[in-house]
């Protein structure tokens, strides 16, 4: 699991206001919660998230956040990513503080290996009813993705 630090600033203010000149000065607004920390509301460098975020690990990338002015780096991953309906942008983030001890639920893809026989000398069609799983696992243990083969289906 690749580890990624990422840098914030505290942000002053709350509403639509303030969230537009932050995007407008290249920040995105967010906030972070959770283990070790009280709700605190947060700027985060658009560039820098986006290329935390280009890890082979995703959003699922551990994140040591480092917030201006505090003592301590805390360990992150990203709660929920709020997007721009057409220009896909990020316009907010939620950070959620962990602890490296508990488990976390995370969504982690799964892939598929070969080509099941069913598709291959039958005639069928694999259609796939879910794309992603949903586990609970210690962060330090989060899988890329989870294969499986479905080369006997069919």
């Amino acid at each position: 699991m690749a580890n990624v630090n990422l840098s914030a600033s505290p942000r002053e203010g709350s509403g639509k206001g303030v969230a537009r000149k932050l995007r407008a000065a290249g920040q995105v607004p967010g906030i972070l919660y959770g283990f070790g920390t009280e709700s605190q509301p947060l700027s985060v460098d658009s560039l820098e998230l986006r290329k935390a975020l280009s890890t082979s690990a995703g959003v699922r990338a551990i994140m040591q956040l480092q917030i201006e002015g505090g003592d301590q780096p805390y360990a992150v991953l990203i709660k929920e990513i709020q997007r721009h309906p057409l220009s896909r942008n990020i316009t907010h983030v939620d950070l959620v503080s962990i602890d490296h001890n508990e488990p976390v639920e995370v969504s982690i893809p799964i892939n598929a290996i070969g080509i099941p026989e069913g598709v291959k000398s039958q005639g069928g069609n694999l259609e796939w009813q879910r794309r992603e799983l949903q586990i609970r696992v210690l962060p330090t243990k989060i899988p890329e993705n989870i294969e499986i083969d479905i080369s006997g289906l069919q």
